[in-house]
C-alpha cells in the first residue's frame, strides 16, 4: 500500500518517480521516493518516520521483514498498529503535510 500510495502522492506533487540511466527507465523505490519527499517538504517528520520504519536497516525495516516472512504474528500486530497510525496521521494532516508542496508544484 505504501509504495503505490506514496508514489501517487509524489506524482501529484510534481515528483519524478522514475529515473533514467544507461538508457533504461527505472522506478524509484520506496526509499528513493521518501528521501525526495523529505528533501522537498522541509524535512517533514512523518516522511522521516516512514523511511526509518519501513526502509532503513538501522531501524525496524518493517516492510522488508514482513515481506520476507521474518516477523512473528505478535510483531505484525505490534508494528502494524504503528504503520496504521502513521497512515492515519498522513490522511488527517494531508493539507498540512502536502499543501505547500502542491501549491508550489515542486519538481523533484
Amino acid at each position: 500500500m505504501h509504495n503505490s500510495g506514496l508514489k501517487h502522492i509524489a506524482k501529484q506533487c510534481g515528483l519524478l518517480t522514475a529515473k533514467i540511466y544507461d538508457e533504461i527507465q527505472h522506478d524509484n523505490l520506496l526509499g528513493g521516493i521518501l528521501t525526495k519527499l523529505i528533501e522537498k517538504s522541509e524535512r517533514n517528520e512523518l516522511f522521516i518516520e516512514l523511511r526509518d520504519f519501513l526502509v532503513e536497516n538501522n531501524s525496524t525495516n518493517f516492510r522488508n521483514e514482513l515481506s520476507h516472512g521474518l516477523l512473528e504474528a505478535s510483531q505484525i500486530d505490534y508494528y502494524g498498529m504503528y504503520i496504521w497510525w502513521l497512515s492515519l496521521k498522513m490522511i488527517l494532516d494531508n493539507e498540512k503535510i502536502f499543501e505547500n508542496m502542491i501549491k508550489q508544484n515542486i519538481q523533484f
